[in-house]
C-alpha cells in the first residue's frame, strides 16, 4: 500500500510540475495620462506637468483632487498615472480606481501618511487604510480592477496619531 501511495504522489507531481513554475506575463501598458501632484511647490497648476502639479498640500486638497479625477474619468475610465513629487503627503485614505498607478519619487522620498478625519470617527471602525480599492464588490457590477500599481512610495499608517484621535475604536 505504501508503494502505491508513493506512485500516486509521483504521478501527481509529474503532472503538476509544469504548472507550478512561474509563468512569465506581459504587464499591461501604463495609462497614457500622467497627473503630477505635490505637497509643497513654488506654484501649482492643473497637474499636466511636473512644473505645475496639483496642490496636494493637505489631506482635504488631495482627497478633492482625487475625487475630481475619478469623476472626470467616469470612475472606470482608461486610468491614469498619479505621479507624486518628493515630499510627505497626508490622506484620510486613497480609493484606487481601475487602471490607476500611484508612483512616487522613491521609498523614503515620497511618503503618503494616513491622518484621522471626521469620516474615521463617524464610521467607528478599526479598519482604516492608507490606500484601498474602489467602492463595493466590482465583479457584480462587471467591472475590473486590473492594472493597478503602487510603486516608489512609503506608506505611513500613522498608528500613534490614529490611536490618539480615535481611541478605543482602534485595537
Amino acid at each position: 500500500m505504501n508503494w502505491f501511495l508513493h506512485q500516486i504522489r509521483f504521478v501527481v507531481l509529474l503532472v503538476a510540475w509544469p504548472s507550478a513554475s512561474a509563468q512569465p506575463i506581459d504587464w499591461p501598458a501604463p495609462p497614457e495620462r500622467t497627473i503630477w501632484l505635490a505637497a509643497a511647490h513654488e506654484s501649482f497648476g492643473d497637474g499636466q506637468t511636473a512644473a505645475k502639479p496639483i496642490d496636494a498640500s493637505t489631506a482635504v486638497k488631495l482627497g478633492q483632487a482625487l475625487d475630481r479625477l475619478a469623476k472626470e474619468h467616469d470612475f472606470y475610465g482608461d486610468g491614469l498615472v498619479l505621479q507624486f513629487l518628493p515630499g510627505e503627503y497626508e490622506t484620510d485614505g486613497i480609493r484606487l480606481r481601475p487602471r490607476w498607478h500611484i508612483t512616487g519619487d522613491g521609498i523614503g522620498r515620497t511618503t503618503i501618511k494616513l491622518v484621522p478625519s471626521a469620516r474615521h470617527r463617524k464610521i467607528k471602525s478599526a479598519y482604516h487604510s492608507v490606500i484601498s480599492g474602489g467602492w463595493g464588490p466590482q465583479r457584480l457590477a462587471k467591472r475590473d480592477f486590473n492594472n493597478i500599481r503602487i510603486a516608489d512610495v512609503s506608506l505611513d499608517c500613522n498608528w500613534r496619531g490614529m490611536k490618539k484621535a480615535l481611541g478605543s475604536i482602534l485595537k
